[in-house]
């Protein structure tokens, strides 16, 4: 683990992606940073795939103080950056930006973020990955670190979700791939568990929607069958409903969320974020 960035005043962090109106991360951090006395802002840095390189280049001229990294960009960055943390290496994508001796250093706070919630449960025979992007990634170390032998990975973009499952062959005993337009024929076992790490349900991008229908999640419902959606904007989402209304266990994405930003904090501040303040703080915000 890193060496956490030291306080200092009139720092400026924020959240890169495309889109961030949806995030809360500035409010997070902003009250994380207020509460702990550190001089600083968190702004929301919305930029498109094209804009990429143009926005690496003056975030080292600023320079900024350190960034949370979200769709699109987790893999997409690690060009621009000087280095990696042993975590990001392993998981193969990056959610967070920090300074170390004058280097730009690219870190993934995700998979600590995705565990946390699942902490007194007993892991499942079967998984079904739902995308397979940078947030899969961390899904997928997380998965294999809590030793799951089965997982199925189904995504839009079938070649990624291809090199995916190549990467990862090694963490489970098998690793499997679908197209998108079959991942309905996955059948639910008695332990299983699905993992939605799309943008599928999201406040302004498929809000109201889910990546798998009323009729998947209707069947028999064991008590170890779980659906855990990373989405956390709106907190119920449609994916979440269907599956509670079915009688499945449930995550929903702010517990992932406030780890993963406390982890961060931690190694920009090297001070704490309070997380059950800061859950209830975001609860309010989300509500209706």
């Amino acid at each position: 683990m890193p060496n956490p960035c030291p306080a200092s005043p009139e720092r400026t962090f924020g959240v890169l992606g495309h889109p961030v109106s949806h995030s809360m991360s500035p409010l997070l951090h902003s009250r994380a940073l207020a509460q702990n006395g550190v001089r600083g802002a968190y702004t929301a840095w919305d930029t498109p795939p094209d804009a990429l390189a143009a926005f690496m280049e003056a975030f080292r001229e600023t320079p900024y103080a350190g960034a949370s990294v979200t769709i699109p960009h987790k893999e997409a960055v690690i060009p621009f950056l000087d280095g990696m943390t042993d975590t990001a290496k392993t998981i193969g994508a990056v959610n967070t930006l920090f300074w170390e001796n004058g280097k730009l250093l690219g870190h993934n706070t995700d998979m600590e973020g995705f565990l946390t919630p699942l902490s007194g449960l007993d892991a499942p025979d079967d998984a079904l990955v739902l995308g397979a992007g940078g947030a899969a990634r961390a899904v997928l170390a997380g998965l294999s670190s809590l030793g799951v032998p089965h997982v199925t990975i189904t995504a839009r973009g079938l070649a990624k979700a291809e090199k995916l499952a190549a990467d990862y062959a090694a963490s489970f005993t098998s690793i499997s791939v679908l197209p998108w337009e079959k991942r309905l024929s996955v059948e639910p076992g008695a332990a299983f568990w699905v993992i939605n790490t799309t943008p599928v349900g999201m406040r302004g991008k498929a809000e109201g929607e889910s990546p798998l229908p009323e009729r998947w999640f209707a069947a028999r419902a064991p008590e170890r069958r779980l659906a855990y959606d990373l989405v956390y904007n709106p907190l119920e989402t449609a994916f979440l409903a269907l599956a509670r209304a079915a009688g499945w266990q449930s995550r929903d994405g702010l517990d992932m969320f406030v780890a993963q930003a406390a982890a961060q904090f931690r190694l920009w501040t090297g001070l704490e974020m309070d997380a059950p303040r800061a859950r209830a703080l975001l609860t309010r915000h989300l509500a209706p």
